[in-house]
């Protein structure tokens, strides 16, 4: 049977039993096996004992913000543009391309998974509003190699991703910092990287939005009326 690889990053949000919530889901959602990578900061108040369903878990040390604005010197374009409004994100930027670098790492150090092998990469906070069950499956039947499959409001979305493994790795891996600071001064936001990437490494973006509609959930401390918030 043909495993699907969910890879999530990112800090513990909102919590332990959100994190449960949403890999729970992909794998009612899933028509296959589905393996979960968790990549996580370390934090003394997360009982990792508590987090179910994982098969790889990987809890990583979080960058402190002093290091990161003592090495990073890039910003976006955004950032410029709003200078000094949204240089508070310069850390959150980073750690998410860091997060990711360590979870690569790691999986390619054991040999996890394979280069044509289909990965979803999501945020440990997404929420997933409706999703056409169907579509959705007949999407992972039918990846295309050189394609990354993502969810397009009025640009590419940093949430979310379906792709083979290695145009995973060639869309949202970034080396080291060097390379970090090249890349980032490029970019208009975060998201770009998807764009930006995709015409550098010649790979076709597909726009799923018909099939699936995601927000943040902020709050999941009621179950049943989480708080989520929407962007466009």
């Amino acid at each position: 049977m043909t495993n699907i690889n969910l890879l999530i990053t990112g800090p513990i949000r909102p919590n332990i039993d959100y994190i449960d919530y949403i890999i729970n889901y992909f794998k009612k959602l899933i028509s296959h096996n589905v393996i979960v990578f968790l990549c996580y900061w370390e934090n003394e108040k997360i009982d990792k004992t508590l987090i179910k369903n994982v098969d790889y878990l990987f809890n990583e040390y979080e960058p402190e913000d002093k290091e990161i604005f003592s090495k990073i010197s890039s910003r976006t374009l955004q950032q410029r543009q709003l200078h000094p409004n949204i240089e508070h994100w310069t850390p959150r930027i980073y750690k998410m391309f860091y997060g990711i670098k360590q979870l690569v790492n790691k999986i390619d150090n054991k040999s996890l998974i394979n280069d044509n092998d289909i990965v979803l990469r999501i945020r440990t906070d997404l929420y997933v509003e409706a999703c056409n069950f169907k579509s959705f499956n007949d999407l992972l039947n039918n990846t295309e190699k050189n394609t990354i499959y993502n969810r397009i409001r009025k640009h590419t979305c940093d949430w979310f991703s379906i792709s083979t493994y290695d145009i995973f790795k060639k869309i949202w891996y970034i080396e080291n910092d060097d390379q970090y600071n090249d890349i980032i001064k490029k970019l208009y936001n975060a998201e770009a990287i998807i764009t930006y990437k995709s015409k550098l490494n010649k790979v076709d973006i597909v726009n799923i939005n018909n099939i699936i509609e995601l927000c943040i959930c902020r709050n999941y401390n009621d179950k049943n009326n989480p708080g989520l918030q929407r962007y466009g």
